[in-house]
């Protein structure tokens, strides 16, 4: 009977670990602040990701009106 219990309470514990770890992934990240950041601390990588990731967000939105910068 106890080791039921230690199975059930670690696959609660799982399944609890996984949905938190769901739901700060799925948090979408505001990509003008992002841009905004970069330019300031001039980190060019990181406008290039931000600038991808809106592109691919308005590719979703709409396949067929390629995204402008």
């Amino acid at each position: 009977m106890k080791i039921k219990a230690i199975i059930v309470s670690a696959l609660i514990l799982c399944c609890i670990s996984a949905v938190i770890m769901y739901t700060n992934a799925a948090q979408p990240k505001n990509e003008s602040k992002m841009i905004t950041e970069a330019i300031q601390g001039k980190n060019t990588p990181q406008l290039i990701k931000a600038l991808i990731s809106r592109m691919k967000e308005q590719l979703d939105v709409n396949d067929d009106d390629f995204p402008e910068l």
